[in-house]
This record gives C-alpha cells, structure tokens and sequence, in this order.
C-alpha cells in the first residue's frame, strides 16, 4: 500500500494535523514532554521485521527511532498513526 507520511517537530504542525489544540493533544493521548520530531502515516507500521506486504523502510525507521536517546510512542487518532521521537 502506498502511503503518504508527514513529519512534524512542533507542537504547532500537531495542531495543525489533527485538528486539535495543545491542551486537547494530551488528552487525546498524545505525550509532548520532550518531543523531537514525529511523523503520521495511514497505517500502523511494522516493526517486527521485513516482509513482502511492508516496506522495510517502516522497520528500520522503528528500529532506530527506537534506540535513539528515549525511544518513541505511537498513538492513533482519527484513523491516522502519529509517532513522536522523544529526547533525552
């Protein structure tokens, strides 16, 4: 499945993306403590390994997201997948 990604590394671009403003972003399950960048996709990535239905770019991406300084979180909202990287 092709899909479109967008990156974002402001709490102003997560505003903008899913509707909200920053005191509802928390309550909708979004952490914003400490975030680096994030990016949102249609679908939930794979980070269990490569295969033929995903592209291995989402494991990959996964993986270093999640061994760079305090991993990352995946929260869903309205359909879409956001996933913000957090530093230490």
């Amino acid at each position: 499945m092709k899909q479109t990604i967008t990156f974002f590394d402001t709490t102003k671009d997560l505003e903008t993306l899913t509707g909200l403003t920053t005191d509802k972003l928390g309550s909708a399950g979004f952490d914003l403590d400490d975030m680096d960048f994030g990016f949102v996709a249609e679908k939930e990535w794979n980070q269990d390994g490569w295969d033929d239905d995903d592209p291995c770019y989402e494991s990959w991406l996964l993986y270093r997201m999640g061994s760079y300084c305090m991993g990352y979180k995946h929260t869903e909202f309205n359909g879409r997948h956001y996933y913000i990287l957090y530093r230490s």
